[in-house]
């Protein structure tokens, strides 16, 4: 089967997640995950069908603090009920401005074979906090949950791989789906040259530079297979406590994010809106996350036992159909 694209006139990289087989026979659920690039030029009927015909309840923005304050609030943003969760794949700069945009003065060739894998890689390294963050929207959502960043591909591409690892979905399936983003990666670019965070970063690059490369995401899902599949060997240890919260419906919208690192620092709890995950069980792992985000280790292979436990189970929201 073929993406289940949602087109709607205010993006161009959305799709439902639901339907793709799990490796028990089962299928993933729909209206659960959807993917999507940059949310700033939703209609109000783009609006609409997302929040009452898809029934979407959160809104995962992986953006940066900078690319937030430069694009100012979105029409999500004035949706009664629905829930924005922050969690920036990168750490937060001293001021929100354009100079400290994630890929000011990164000037490397991302043609490479392993540029796009190695970057990926840098998500798991700098914001272990955020990537479990994000997990735990998708996990926990009383709806569906749209996660997306500005084209939808590194850092949604990134999240969505993980969660679909951990759903069961096979790994060439999963590929399948990130390399899906390339059918629209030029009308993706062409979209952000008008918006002010990206125009200038968007000019200069091209598509085939943008275009995703099944390496990058084989990576990423070869990295968390060699370790237990994503974490699961840590699942009994994980500390995960919900927290009283859930927007009503009616109440106005709310913003809620994960404590940012400044200066490359990693916080000892994480707090994601209505979750809280421990991580004093682990002050060993904890300290080598803190010496590697501060530079003096380039090893990421601790960094995804982070991950909180529900997200190593078979309880993940998105997978609840059975096998036939």
């Amino acid at each position: 089967m073929g993406p289940e694209w949602i087109d709607l006139e205010g993006v161009a990289n959305m799709r439902d997640l639901g339907g793709l087989p799990t490796t028990d026979g089962g299928r993933t659920a729909p209206r659960r995950l959807i993917r999507s690039d940059n949310l700033q030029t939703l209609t109000e009927v783009d609006v609409a069908r997302l929040v009452r015909g898809l029934g979407v309840r959160d809104i995962v923005d992986l953006r940066s603090e900078a690319e937030i304050h430069i694009e100012g609030p979105g029409p999500m943003r004035r949706v009664e009920g629905l829930v924005h969760h922050e969690h920036s794949l990168f750490a937060a700069p001293a001021v929100a401005s354009e100079d400290a945009l994630p890929w000011h003065g990164d000037d490397a060739d991302r043609t490479a074979a392993d540029y796009w894998g190695d970057h990926y890689l840098g998500y798991l390294r700098g914001r272990p906090d955020s990537v479990a963050a994000a997990l735990g929207v998708v996990a926990h959502s009383e709806g569906a949950v749209v996660v997306h960043c500005a084209a939808g591909k590194d850092r949604t591409g990134t999240v969505v791989g993980l969660a679909l690892d951990v759903a069961g979905v096979p790994h060439d399936v999963i590929v399948e789906d990130y390399v899906a983003t390339g059918e629209r990666i030029a009308a993706v670019m062409e979209r952000l040259l008008d918006r002010p965070a990206y125009a200038e970063h968007v000019r200069g690059h091209t598509v085939a530079e943008q275009t995703p490369v099944p390496q990058a995401m084989e990576t990423i899902l070869r990295f968390v297979g060699e370790r237990g599949g994503g974490g699961r060997w840590l699942a009994p240890r994980a500390g995960l406590e919900r927290r009283p919260g859930r927007a009503a419906p009616g109440a106005p919208p709310r913003v809620v994010s994960a404590p940012s690192p400044r200066g490359g620092r990693h916080p000892h709890s994480m707090s994601a809106g209505h979750y809280f995950l421990d991580v004093s069980p682990w002050p060993s792992v904890v300290s080598a996350a803190m010496k590697a985000s501060c530079g003096t280790s380039t090893r990421p292979t601790i960094f995804i036992r982070f991950l909180p436990s529900f997200c190593f189970s078979s309880s993940l929201r998105l997978r609840v159909m059975s096998p036939p």
